[in-house]
């Protein structure tokens, strides 16, 4: 083994280096604490060929963000962050979100969606349809110019009629209100209409050569008829695509299959022990209202009197105390609700739902089953990597407006607009067209302002004219002549590139100083960026006085070991 005890590069990230050590052989690129790390794992995120490929500083720093990786996991395992308080509320909310949602997937969704009908929407989704649309916009209120939907529901179911026997070109032309009345196809679709749901749910239900009946999209009426219909190759094979086509179909129809989960849950709550008394629960509101005022929720619940039941649910008296521990364990949910009569009894079903509808939910073993587990296990990662960040990353990023005033007065100079003319410039593809005219200006046969209109509209792009704002900060030579003119003068023709100039200045703007609103934010993100790394080094700094690092230099230096 090569020993390389003298570097240049030694790793900046890991200072505490043994690479002289028995322990350490080829096939390990390091040692932490009691545990190797093969080469072979490095390999996989970076390969040899590419790895020893690269320049020494290079492949130092691939090492480093490797590494570097490991040590925050081990970290984050001795800080036991998944165990912080913190992170078991965040993770019991959403843990009771995720397991709702697996029982309406289960009792809805699957249901009306089972694996011959998802097949079929699949099977859609790989085809693309060429369509004609006539779209009649409507309005639900009062308006002269747009007719109701009411007259435009007649109008549709009109057109639709007609269609059997009138061309429907002949049609479109007539009566579309949209860019599309020339009768143009609008070309191939796939079922994904442009996010316009009521098309995605009703177009593929008809055949090529149909015409759909009128689709009510809740601005328009739209007639559409399909054309054509190809095969997109593009698209994913069923199995692999499964999971985000039920995704789509549960946007697609969220309304129904909405509908349809409330039916379920009214079953729950019919076997349940459930009632409420409307009229307690807008005494318990307005009491709640008067308490609150300058306090928080559960602060005003705490101080209030009332405490008289105003419902029961699975044996257990709905009242003050039940919602001081309901809001205790899910702080995020919409409290305010509370304080208005006419919505804290829909809010108070609304929680029973949730409750209801969880406790059917582990009853049934959701949260027992593979997928809630391997989502459980995934979400629970990523937040105990943003709290790991928050505190060692992160922290000190809330830059108070007085660092702000404060840099920005001391960098101001950093933040000057640069002067800039705002001109008329023509353009020739030689000089000798330059010149003469430039002649034909001074010798006032011809008015620059005459130039400038007979350009503009040119359909050569070798000679023309515009009129733009030119900026100092921006200029090469020659154009920086224009800053010794004064407004309304000419310059004298010169070249850029292959144009021939000649300018006239309409007017001078000189440099201006940027307002502290202006550039607030880029301030913030400036300050946010150093504090992230400095954040960065010291949280290395932590790392490696946590963990004693042994680190095989020669696997880095040595591409023949590799």
């Amino acid at each position: 083994m090569v020993r390389i005890t003298h570097k240049k590069y030694l790793l900046p990230f890991l200072s505490i280096l043994v690479c002289c050590t028995p322990s350490i052989d080829d096939n390990t690129i390091a040692i932490i604490g009691r545990q190797k790390v093969p080469a072979s794992t490095f390999h996989k995120q970076v390969p040899k060929n590419r790895f020893y490929s690269f320049d020494d500083s290079t492949r130092i720093l691939k090492v480093e963000n490797f590494l570097k990786e490991i040590l925050i996991k081990k970290e984050i395992e001795k800080l036991q962050i998944s165990k912080t308080p913190e992170i078991k509320d965040e993770m019991n909310l959403w843990s009771k979100k995720l397991v709702v949602g697996m029982l309406f997937n289960k009792m809805v969704v699957d249901k009306l969606f089972p694996e011959n009908r998802l097949r079929k929407i699949y099977d859609n989704f790989i085809h693309e349809r060429n369509i004609s649309v006539i779209m009649i916009p409507y309005t639900n209120n009062d308006n002269d110019n747009i007719p109701s939907r009411n007259q435009v529901s007649i109008l549709a179911e009109k057109i639709y009629e007609l269609s059997d026997t009138v061309d429907f070109i002949t049609l479109q032309k007539k009566y579309t209100k949209t860019p599309f009345r020339k009768g143009q196809k609008l070309g191939y679709w796939t079922q994904l209409f442009r996010g316009i749901k009521a098309v995605d749910r009703e177009l593929w239900e008809y055949e090529v050569g149909d015409v759909c009946k009128p689709i009510d999209d809740g601005q328009s009426f739209r007639i559409i008829k399909v054309n054509d219909e190809r095969i997109i190759d593009r698209m994913p094979p069923y199995q692999y695509y499964k999971d985000q086509l039920i995704r789509q179909v549960t946007e697609l129809w969220k309304k129904p299959l909405l509908l349809e989960f409330g039916k379920y849950t009214e079953t729950l709550l019919d076997s349940a022990e459930f009632y409420i008394d409307d009229s307690r629960v807008v005494e318990f509101s307005e009491q709640l209202m008067l308490e609150t005022k300058n306090k928080d929720i559960i602060a005003g619940l705490k101080a209030m009197k009332y405490d008289v039941p105003f419902g029961k649910f699975d044996n257990i008296y709905l009242d003050r105390k039940w919602f001081i521990k309901t809001l205790q364990e899910e702080p995020n949910v919409l409290a305010y609700q509370l304080l208005d009569r006419n919505l804290a009894g829909s809010f108070i079903k609304g929680l029973i739902n949730t409750k209801i509808n969880y406790n059917a939910a582990i009853e049934m073993g959701i949260d027992k089953s593979p997928y809630y587990l391997e989502q459980y296990e995934d979400e629970l990662e990523i937040r105990v990597r943003n709290y790991y960040n928050e505190i060692y990353y992160f922290a000190g990023l809330k830059i108070t407006e007085e660092q702000l005033i404060d840099f920005y007065n001391e960098n101001k100079d950093d933040y000057i607009i640069p002067a800039k003319v705002l001109t008329k410039l023509v353009w020739f593809n030689s000089d000798k067209e330059a010149q003469k005219h430039y002649q034909q200006i001074i010798d006032k046969k011809l008015s620059f302002e005459e130039l400038y209109d007979k350009l503009k509209f040119s359909q050569d792009r070798s000679i023309g004219a515009k009129k733009e704002f030119i900026d100092m900060g921006s200029l090469t030579d020659p154009f920086r002549v224009l800053f010794t003119l004064k407004n309304n003068e000419i310059s004298i023709p010169f070249n850029r590139g292959k144009k021939y100039y000649i300018v006239q200045v309409i007017e001078q703007i000189l440099p201006q100083e940027r307002s502290f609103n202006e550039v607030r934010l880029k301030i913030q993100m400036k300050l946010s960026k150093e504090i992230k790394e400095e954040n960065e080094i010291k949280a290395r700094k932590r790392l490696i006085n946590r963990f004693n690092v042994i680190f095989n230099e020669d696997l880095i230096y040595s591409p023949e070991l590799g």
